[in-house]
């Protein structure tokens, strides 16, 4: 057994053993298990009409051209208590089926499944399949300003597995490092660990300053060192949000050294109480396709930008509508009669609900 296998059966032994104790403990009350329901269904149209049903391929969702279909359902049950928490939501559709596709069967339903314990004070040691904090998009759809995903959230991952400690040093500081799997991966493709971590500053009521950074290899059969970068600065104050955010990343291997970057600048803006409006500008350069694969002779080199309203007849209901057109530098969009564009138009429209 590798020296990470160990160490991951180690935290995963302590954390049982030291909840088990806990539930022992006849004195302290039966924990509250918190429970969630959330279904996401959405019909997208992408202007090219593709021969597949696929949309723009850089997307998990919206996922399908000209189809109805459930993005995200899923059922969570948490637990938060002083000293111990644990979450467990299992999910279906087609944010899961193209995000988890090279997952093994059994982990391909599993959004989250973590528990964790309070070490001391401000310091926390969580294990299991958690959300990952590269990107500032969720893959719930009703938490985010816009509806489709930004370049920036589709490459960075959505998920990891391992092991996370937190510490919170003061009132308003965060600071999270994780020993994981790899690159979104709940089961590994290689015998190497990565490296994550997270550092978050809250200077002022509604603003928030972050840094990310993600460091292992993810190579198969040969090694390729990637090591990404992800600031953003967001703020939000009474009925608008800014969000600003960049990716940095690099991919060495024996070879070259190839390298991608990517700007997001996105606003929300409340209308009245049910209605808001949301933009996005954006742009991805990735011309040696360390995410995203085109075949093209400058890679993927993309920008694109948003336009959307959303409303909320009650608070656990939201209903999109958002067109987001594409312009690559290459031809990489197909077309209805299997020729290719460097332009596309996507039109999204969602419900999604949470109770």
């Amino acid at each position: 057994m590798s020296k990470s296998n160990l160490f991951y059966l180690f935290c995963l032994f302590f954390l049982s053993g030291y909840i088990t104790a806990i539930a022992q403990n006849d004195s302290l009350p039966i924990p509250k298990v918190r429970w969630e329901v959330y279904g996401d269904t959405y019909f997208a149209y992408d202007a090219n009409d593709p021969p597949q049903q696929n949309v723009v391929h850089t997307l998990t969702h919206p996922a399908y051209h000209n189809q109805f279909s459930v993005s995200l359902a899923y059922l969570k049950a948490s637990i938060a208590e002083e000293i111990w928490r644990a979450t467990l939501a299992l999910a279906t559709g087609t944010y899961m089926a193209t995000n988890y596709a090279s997952e093994p069967d059994w982990a391909r339903y599993v959004l989250e499944a973590n528990a964790g314990v309070r070490l001391a004070g401000r310091w926390w040691l969580d294990a299991g399949v958690f959300s990952s904090f590269l990107g500032f998009e969720s893959p719930v759809s009703a938490d985010n300003a816009v509806y489709s995903r930004s370049f920036i959230a589709e490459a960075t991952p959505y998920y990891e597995a391992g092991v996370r400690l937190t510490f919170l040093p003061a009132e308003r500081w965060q600071i999270i490092a994780s020993f994981l799997n790899g690159w979104q991966r709940i089961a590994d493709n290689n015998r190497d660990k990565a490296l994550s971590a997270q550092i978050q500053y809250y200077p002022a009521q509604g603003l928030t300053l972050s840094y990310a950074t993600f460091y292992g290899n993810e190579g198969v059969n040969a090694t390729s060192l990637w090591w990404v970068h992800n600031p953003f600065v967001y703020y939000e104050k009474d009925s608008w949000s800014l969000l600003v955010e960049g990716l940095l990343a690099t991919a060495r291997s024996s070879q070259q050294k190839n390298e991608a970057w990517a700007v997001n600048i996105t606003g929300n803006y409340y209308l009245t109480e049910k209605w808001s409006i949301n933009a996005r500008i954006e742009h991805f350069q990735d011309e040696n396709e360390i995410f995203y694969t085109t075949a093209t002779p400058n890679g993927f080199v993309n920008t694109s930008w948003t336009l959307g309203a959303a409303y909320s007849p009650v608070k656990q209901v939201k209903c999109r509508l958002e067109c987001r057109p594409f312009y690559s530098k290459d031809e990489i969009y197909l077309k209805s009669n299997t020729t290719t564009s460097n332009q596309s138009v996507l039109i999204s429209s969602g419900i999604s609900w949470r109770f």
